[in-house]
């Protein structure tokens, strides 16, 4: 189960992904990336972004990082590191 659900995120997943920014550069001539930010939705702007603008900035690198490459990371986390087994 883990091999599958690690090859999904790794090779089925960002491959559709691809895909679709493949098919949105052929209609509009543009690479258009899909970040993170667009499937957790636009964060609100909130008071420790004033205070805490470090994290800021390090939060908003992360939501703009393309999803494809995310779930590639993943899928490739969820293959290497082996999981913990059950104690009978």
């Amino acid at each position: 189960m883990k091999i599958m659900v690690g090859l999904a995120l790794t090779i089925a997943i960002p491959g559709v992904l691809l895909s679709l920014g493949f098919f949105d550069w052929l209609n509009e001539g543009e690479w258009t990336p899909l970040p993170l930010s667009a499937l957790v939705g636009t964060m609100a702007e909130a008071s420790w972004r004033a205070e805490w603008v470090a994290v800021a900035k390090i939060v908003d690198a992360l939501l703009e990082l393309p999803l494809s490459l995310i779930s590639f990371g993943v899928g490739v986390i969820i293959l290497v590191f082996p999981t913990r087994k059950s104690f009978n």
